[in-house]
């Protein structure tokens, strides 16, 4: 949710922050699309 939000805004570093968070958290590239 938060990364589609960041998309959405256009914030690169809140894409990048959210989207490594979600990794960190044992997501990956198929759960994050």
């Amino acid at each position: 949710m938060y990364i589609a939000v960041s998309v959405t805004n256009g914030c690169e570093y809140c894409i990048a922050s959210h989207t490594a968070a979600a990794r960190a958290k044992g997501m990956n590239d198929e759960n994050i699309l």
